[in-house]
């Protein structure tokens, strides 16, 4: 989560709101001023896609998301 709703850098209790909300099981983390989505995305857009190959290697950054073949062509076989 990169901001609250009134722009600041989340609290805990963001967090822990935003998680409820929407039944979230996974942790939900403070990204404050978007730093780390600026790495992986141009437009800051939502939802944001990147394709990560294995190793955990940037393939690709893409807000329309990916088709199943660009997917498949990162898989090791």
């Amino acid at each position: 989560m990169g901001e609250d709703t009134t722009s600041a850098t989340p609290d805990q209790a963001d967090l822990q709101a935003w998680a409820t909300t929407y039944g979230l099981t996974t942790p939900v983390v403070a990204d404050p001023g978007f730093g780390l989505l600026g790495r992986y995305s141009t437009t800051r857009s939502y939802p944001s896609y990147t394709l990560i190959g294995p190793g955990g290697e940037v393939i690709s950054k893409d807000e329309s998301g990916y088709e199943r073949s660009a997917i498949e062509a990162v898989l090791p076989y």
